[in-house]
């Protein structure tokens, strides 16, 4: 995809993920972001986890190609970044079917936003899987059960509901 994207050679998230256990070995961060950690691991591709808020009911995702007008603050950084157009880029709908705040970005850079970052204190999550070229949909469904399964033993508190 990153390729498909104009950025041939660049090392996708998951892929440096595992480059990150193998040479520095597994760091927890948490059951919730742990097993969609393992999830990454276990199938490579493209999860995002995302805190979602209480005004976030009934809105819709989008993903979608940039426009190159939106702007990121990636995790972990204070900074807005621009994302060029054509990169890859999902958040909520505004009211006219655009992004109105990417959670996530794809492209020369792979990143989240800060803040959609979980915390501690986060009682509500999305779970994106994006899913990979030339992978039908049941390779989405097995990562999101993965996921769940994970969370069914580690955390039983947590619940997941699927939104196709």
């Amino acid at each position: 995809m990153l390729a498909d994207l104009g950025y041939e050679g660049t090392t996708p998230a998951g892929e440096r993920l595992r480059e990150g256990v193998r040479s520095r070995g597994w760091r927890s961060h948490g059951a919730v972001v742990d097993a969609v950690s393992v999830a990454t691991l276990r199938h490579g591709a493209g999860i995002g986890l995302h805190s979602l808020f209480k005004e976030d009911e009934g809105s819709d995702l989008v993903v979608t190609r940039a426009a190159g007008t939106e702007r990121i603050v990636p995790a972990f950084s204070t900074k807005s970044k621009p994302v060029p157009a054509g990169d890859l880029l999902y958040g909520l709908a505004d009211p006219d079917g655009a992004v109105e705040e990417p959670f996530a970005w794809l492209g020369r850079r792979d990143c989240d936003a800060a803040s959609r970052q979980l915390a501690p204190d986060s009682r509500e999550a999305l779970l994106v899987v994006l899913g990979c070229p030339g992978e039908d949909a049941a390779h989405s469904e097995a990562i999101g059960a993965t996921v769940a399964s994970l969370l069914a033993e580690l955390r039983p508190d947590v619940t997941l509901t699927p939104v196709v």
